[in-house]
């Protein structure tokens, strides 16, 4: 077995080539690490999952119950 980890900032290709590698490895599994985070997060503060996965809805600010934002 292999791993494989891929970090890098947003937008940087990350998704890309895990698309491109896992096209040239049939078997493998690909595991994006901050979902988890994300999915806990939004649970959280109660917004929508889906604003973490756009530049657009991660400039999305929330109000939360301090306040703060």
């Amino acid at each position: 077995m292999k791993i494989i980890l891929l970090s890098g900032y947003a937008e940087s290709g990350k998704t890309t080539a895990c698309k491109l590698l896992s096209a040239l490895l049939p078997e493998a599994h690909v595991t994006a690490f901050a979902d988890a985070v994300k999915d806990q997060v939004a649970e959280r503060y109660g917004f929508n999952r889906k604003l973490c996965d756009s530049p657009g809805g991660k400039q999305t600010l929330i109000a939360t119950e301090d306040g703060k934002g």
